[in-house]
């Protein structure tokens, strides 16, 4: 799913995947290589919960997912919001993880986003996510709910 939105005369695209674990994730990443084409060079978010596993977010391991995603994000020169030190985004009774990511579309845009992890109640085995854009024309905040 995607929208777009301006602010100022800006456009941007928010775009939400989700992949369930043993889906074809070469697919997902197809898709949204697609959507990130047609948009004709406008900013972009990509948050998703992928189900990749890499240090890079937060995992002590790394897959297959983990991997080619890490290829799509070099190949795309999107930039992951997220960090390695960051809260787990998904915690269910004994087990946690970070399988909710976000990227944008430019060095330009990550550098006056900031992203958190939230730890009010979501209600969900998914913590809610907080993308804050601060510009100096105007400061706006996103948070990403689950949606399935």
């Amino acid at each position: 799913m995607a929208i777009k939105i301006t602010i100022n005369s800006k456009a941007f695209t928010i775009i939400s995947s989700y992949s369930f674990p043993h889906a074809d994730f070469r697919e997902i990443l197809d898709e949204l290589t697609d959507l990130t084409t047609n948009i004709n060079g406008e900013e972009y978010f990509i948050g998703g919960d992928f189900n990749a596993h890499s240090q890079r977010w937060g995992y002590r391991d790394e897959d297959s997912r983990g991997k080619q995603l890490q290829e799509f994000i070099a190949e795309k020169h999107t930039f992951l919001l997220n960090s390695s030190d960051s809260p787990p985004t998904f915690e269910h009774k004994n087990r946690q993880g970070w399988p909710d990511l976000t990227m944008v579309s430019s060095h330009s845009l990550a550098a006056i986003c900031r992203w958190d992890v939230l730890e009010e109640e979501s209600y969900s085995d998914h913590k809610f996510v907080k993308i804050s854009i601060n510009s100096n024309i105007s400061s706006l905040s996103f948070a990403r709910f689950k949606t399935a």
